[in-house]
């Protein structure tokens, strides 16, 4: 069994780690990624067969597809990493105790973030593309807002850390160069993010996110704090969130 969290003193062991060991976590990290879909997936079809989930932008469709991807498919793969780690889930993660440097990094996290958005948006621009819109962004109902804030700060962002960083970014950094464990957990995160598509704009907007995902794997492996890139993430969907929010209220 491989610890979630490698901490500094790990790297010394990596040049010794064999080939196979190497594969069989990259192994063990890709089909946590997979079965995180595919439970995502049944979720989302067994509550179809119940009922509708709603239209694209509705509250329904909101709560539903975050309980199917974050909470089952992502929270699930959490639960199962921590319980077969021998130490307490704190540990495993790489949470820290909060304190006054945690929203320090975290707010540099966060205006990494948005620096990224705004170099993307005038390469947007420059090449005359736009990045496609999720269905959230579309909803017209500042109420749909301030749920999705709620939703994002204390239910999205947690579980979407504590399984990029957490555990995927964390196992990889066990066997191999953090830069190539930060790569890997950042693909991952952009496929989660995405709508598949081929053209310039397609191309932009997964290294838009593939980026969004760097600083945050970065802000991880620099503090070894899940806590920071969870601050970082948190301002900056919150921000925009509100932002949003407030424009359909005036």
């Amino acid at each position: 069994m491989i610890p979630a969290r490698p901490g500094r003193r790990a790297s010394e062991n990596r040049s010794g780690t064999g080939w196979r060991t190497r594969l069989s976590v990259l192994g063990l990290v890709l089909g946590g990624f997979v079965l995180a879909l595919a439970l995502a997936e049944l979720t989302v079809w067994l509550v179809r067969q119940i009922g509708s989930v709603g239209g694209p932008g509705s509250v329904s469709r909101l709560l539903v597809g975050v309980t199917a991807l974050q909470v089952v498919g992502f929270g699930s793969v959490v639960a199962l990493a921590l319980w077969v780690d021998d130490r307490p889930p704190r540990v495993a993660l790489g949470v820290s105790p909060p304190t006054q440097w945690v929203i320090f990094y975290g707010a540099a996290v966060g205006l990494g973030l948005m620096l990224v958005v705004s170099v993307a948006t005038g390469v947007f621009a420059l090449v005359d593309a736009e990045p496609t819109e999720a269905a959230v962004g579309a909803a017209q109902d500042p109420w749909f807002y301030l749920v999705l804030f709620l939703v994002s700060t204390f239910v999205v962002v947690p579980l979407e850390e504590a399984f990029f960083r957490g555990v995927l970014q964390a196992r990889l950094e066990r066997v191999f160069h953090p830069a190539l464990a930060i790569a890997v957990a950042s693909v991952c995160f952009t496929l989660v993010h995405i709508t598949p598509g081929i053209g310039t704009a397609a191309v932009l907007t997964f290294g838009l996110f593939f980026s969004l995902g760097v600083v945050l794997g970065v802000g991880y492996t620099l503090t070894e704090n899940l806590l920071v890139p969870v601050v970082g993430h948190a301002l900056f969907n919150g921000i925009q969130i509100l932002v949003r929010a407030f424009e359909l209220a005036l």
